[in-house]
């Protein structure tokens, strides 16, 4: 009688545990990318503010006009003030393009650096899924998945392979145009601008 009992049970766990998992609705897009140093510097360049290159290139081209004004000054005065002030135009220039060729360079080899110290990689491998509500980023390298709200993004831009969805006033999603394997590039740009202008 208890061994008919104790079967009774058993097979009422087994029913339970037999029970499915009702399944999640498929993602209406998918896509894979890979973050390295080369993509980085397309985002960057993609998410700068429009006018910063311009205004920089013209700072550095009203520097070196008083540059040659204030060598003429010098040349023609010889004085000592003159002399301080073209080489503190000097310095400016150098500045100037150093800010603009070098340290986006540096910033880039920093990242890189932080990437394979992280990772044992010189590159990340990120899957994103795009449902109704929501997306869904896992990286690779370390199983993370971060989960978005269509909400709490502000803004679509794009560059030549990405499309880049800002989250914050720093952080980007990044998805290759060209790493779709559910939906394709086309039908995600009308999905996603649909999402942003709905918020």
């Amino acid at each position: 009688m208890g061994q008919e009992n104790i079967r009774e049970e058993e097979l009422e766990v087994t029913e339970i545990e037999e029970e499915e998992v009702p399944a999640l609705d498929p993602p209406k897009f998918s896509a894979n990318t890979v973050i390295n140093a080369a993509v980085q510097q397309e985002a960057s360049e993609t998410v700068a503010p429009k006018n910063a290159k311009f205004v920089s290139y013209g700072c550095i081209a009203l520097v070196v006009v008083a540059l040659g004004l204030l060598i003429w000054q010098y040349v023609m005065n010889r004085t000592t003030m003159g002399l301080m002030m073209v080489l503190l135009c000097v310095l400016v220039i150098v500045y100037l393009i150093y800010s603009q060729v070098t340290m986006p360079k540096k910033a880039l080899q920093r990242w890189e650096a932080s990437i394979l110290k992280s990772f044992g990689s010189k590159e990340l491998h990120l899957t994103t899924e795009f449902y109704e509500y929501s997306l869904a980023q896992s990286v690779k390298e370390d199983d993370s998945v971060n989960v978005q709200g269509y909400s709490d993004l502000s803004e679509l831009r794009e560059s030549e392979h990405l499309f880049l969805l800002r989250r914050s006033k720093q952080q980007w999603f990044f998805v290759a145009k060209d790493g779709f394997t559910v939906g394709s590039a086309e039908d995600f740009r009308t999905f996603i601008t649909e999402r942003l202008e709905g918020k």
